[in-house]
């Protein structure tokens, strides 16, 4: 099996090596004046120029920023017909208005972790999880290159679910913003300075609420988030239960989500990112 990636970043880079090692033929493009195809030339990996993109046959995978594929989708891929279009996350399509010819496939193999853990987790002979769609299937084929290539970046080990572009990208989406990249890392970080604030060892604050949390989290991934408070100690369980309404009311909590998922559902979310992206990332 033959395929193109367009982008060699987080996810490229694991996505090229993995299906390389499974046996694939690939080769890279990516973004004029982007580092990526030099990067993947090194790597070993026969490189296109995006112009070259319009004579492409066989599958593409279009693993740029969400924010950057519409604009590379208009520019370098807009005259064709008769494409095979992956994609690693569901926002470009969701929110892009990719306007994709009716002969083409358009489909998802949605990779449930960043793209180190994707190629961590393959070389130990594990994976991640993966989430599947086929919005377009003019060939008839798309479900079966879904299963191939998820087989091939290793998710099959792991698992995959068969979801929607939309379903994986809202989901994504409200996760981030309000667990892992939103809440967790604000209550960590000031935690952290709270307990240096009070004396304590900057060592031991930050062992308790960043070590732990990890130990945590691997009992509500093996046990489910009941199973983990079943097993802690009775101080942790009456003490998370009785803080857990101070720091996080859940009527607040309810409310103060239900507005983030508006912004993601109306499209205002992706909206501020497309007028944002790269420009707020604190160096």
């Amino acid at each position: 099996m033959e395929i193109t990636l367009v982008g060699y970043g987080n996810q490229g880079r694991a996505w090229a090596a993995n299906l390389r090692d499974s046996g694939w033929k690939v080769r890279v493009s990516g973004r004029v004046g982007g580092s990526g195809m030099k990067e993947a030339q090194k790597a070993g990996f026969p490189v296109i120029s995006p112009e070259q993109l319009g004579a492409v046959t066989g599958p593409v995978a279009i693993l740029l920023p969400d924010e950057a594929v519409a604009g590379f989708y208009a520019q370098y891929l807009s005259q064709g017909r008769g494409r095979q279009f992956l994609f690693a996350h569901g926002f470009a399509v969701t929110f892009g208005k990719i306007p994709f010819a009716p002969e083409d496939d358009v489909i998802l193999v949605g990779v449930k972790g960043i793209g180190t853990k994707l190629r961590e987790n393959y070389l130990a002979g594990s994976g991640v999880m993966g989430v599947l769609d086929v919005r377009q299937n003019a060939s008839g084929k798309g479900w079966e290159l879904a299963d191939l290539v998820a087989e091939g970046l290793g998710l099959k080990r792991v698992g995959t679910l068969k979801s929607t572009f939309e379903q994986e990208t809202k989901t994504d989406l409200l996760s981030e913003q309000v667990i892992l990249c939103g809440a967790v890392p604000r209550l960590v970080e000031e935690t952290i300075e709270f307990l240096v604030e009070k004396g304590i060892d900057r060592q031991l604050a930050t062992y308790e609420c960043l070590n732990e949390l990890k130990l945590i989290v691997d009992m509500m991934v093996e046990y489910g988030v009941k199973g983990m408070m079943d097993r802690v100690s009775t101080a942790a369980y009456f003490g998370g239960n009785e803080a857990a309404e101070v720091v996080l009311p859940k009527a607040e909590l309810r409310n103060r989500t239900e507005k983030l998922w508006r912004a993601i559902e109306d499209g205002s979310f992706a909206k501020r990112l497309a007028e944002t992206a790269g420009k707020t990332r604190k160096k």
